[in-house]
Order: C-alpha cells, then sequence, then structure tokens
C-alpha cells in the first residue's frame, strides 16, 4: 500500500498510473486491515486527488466512489472524507458521468456511506446532493440496482434532517417533470419483482410518511395499496 500511495503523488499526471493505482485501493479497501493501512498512509487523501484530478475519467471516478464506499465503513476514515468535502467530488462525478450506471451506483454507495455522518447532510443540503441523486435515479429509472442504492442514501438524510424530504419534494426532474416524490414511488411500481430493490424503497417511502407534508403528497399519489402490496409479497 506505501508504494502505491507513493506513486499517486510522485506520478500525479498519469492516467495509466492512477487508473492502476486506484484499481487497487478499490480493491484493498475492501479489507478492514488494509483500510486502516490507507488511513494511516494518507491513502483516502490520494484517492480524493485522483478523483480531482481527472474528472474525465469515468474509470478512474468509479474506482474512487467505489472506494470511499468501502473506506467509510470506518468512522475515522469516513471523518477524513468529511473534512475534506469529498462528498461534493462524489457529487460532481456523478453529474458527469450521469449515463456511466457503474460510476452513478458507485457514487451513490459512496454518499449513503458518507451520509450516516450528520455533518455531511448539511453539506448535501448545501451543495444540491439530493437533486443529483434524483436526478441519476430518473436517468436509470429501469435498472434496479439505481433505485436499490439511491432509497438506501436517501433513507439514511431523511430520518435525520427534514429538510431532506422538503428537497425530495421541492425536485422537479428537468427531463419528466416529475417530483422527486413521483420518481421514488415510480421506481417501487418498477421493481416491484425484485426484492432487495422493493424493501429499499418502501422503507424510504414509510420513514418520509412520517413527515406531515410527505405524508399528504404519498396519500395524493395512492401509495397505501403499493406499499401494502410490498409487504405481502416480503414479510
Amino acid at each position: 500500500i506505501h508504494p502505491v500511495c507513493s506513486a499517486m503523488r510522485k506520478f500525479g499526471n498519469s492516467v495509466p498510473l492512477q487508473t492502476t493505482a486506484t484499481e487497487l485501493l478499490m480493491v484493498l479497501s475492501t479489507e478492514e486491515s488494509a483500510s486502516e493501512v490507507i488511513g494511516q498512509t494518507g491513502g483516502v487523501q490520494d484517492i480524493l486527488s485522483a478523483l480531482r484530478a481527472f474528472p474525465d475519467n469515468p474509470v478512474i471516478a468509479t474506482n474512487c466512489c467505489t472506494a470511499v464506499w468501502s473506506l467509510c465503513a470506518s468512522e475515522t476514515l469516513s471523518s477524513i472524507v468529511t473534512e475534506e468535502r469529498g462528498i461534493l467530488d462524489i457529487r460532481n462525478a456523478m453529474e458527469v458521468f450521469k449515463d456511466h450506471v457503474e460510476t452513478v451506483e458507485a457514487a451513490n454507495s459512496a454518499i449513503y456511506s458518507l451520509s450516516l455522518e450528520e455533518d455531511n447532510i448539511m453539506i448535501m443540503l448545501e451543495g444540491e446532493v439530493i437533486d443529483s441523486i434524483l436526478s441519476s435515479l430518473s436517468t436509470h429509472l429501469q435498472d434496479a440496482r439505481i433505485p436499490r442504492v439511491t432509497a438506501l442514501a436517501l433513507s439514511s438524510v431523511v430520518e435525520v434532517e427534514a429538510e431532506c424530504i422538503t428537497q425530495i419534494l421541492n425536485y422537479k426532474d428537468s427531463t419528466t417533470g416529475k417530483s422527486g416524490l413521483e420518481l421514488i414511488v415510480e421506481s417501487l411500481r418498477l421493481h416491484m419483482d425484485n426484492e432487495e430493490t422493493a424493501g429499499n424503497i418502501a422503507a424510504l417511502l414509510m420513514d418520509m410518511s412520517d413527515h406531515e407534508e410527505a405524508a399528504d403528497a404519498l396519500t395524493k399519489l395512492s401509495t397505501g395499496n403499493l406499499l401494502e402490496k410490498t409487504a405481502q409479497l416480503y414479510h
């Protein structure tokens, strides 16, 4: 790990080296002991530096976002990304590569990991991260991977901050004109036959139903039968 991080710093402009190095760190980050060494070596900052240095490279972006997702299982390493405001770099990658489903999935997964730290929720609200999550959902509505992970990311924030629910309700998709809530409900209808995806989306809608304005909007969309059907299928 030390040689990898050292090489990343020495050859910061090399696309082949940064591609290989971020892939190696991505793989190693899934091991707890390796994650600790990555953090001690400054590898978290190296990953964020690569993400920032190559804003037009989807492979590096996917590698970096996936690595952050794994590394942020550690509260200590998650705090490093928070201090660096790395969630905004991840959001930027998701916007730039919005048509690359692998990058979008990795970015949403990283955002989910980071949203478990409360300081990041305020950064998300200020940086329009929730709008980016909903935009990615709209773009990849048919691919069960994206509704599954966006529901996880949104659930983790609506439980903590009511303003996140307001942003979902106020979101209007530039392509379809649908609200954030309409997109979420549509994703449940589309993926009712996928237990994990449907379960995540239903959990998100149930969390939102505790909010008065969201509860009214859910009633208008007639989601009661949809949630009941989901419960009957998978519980």
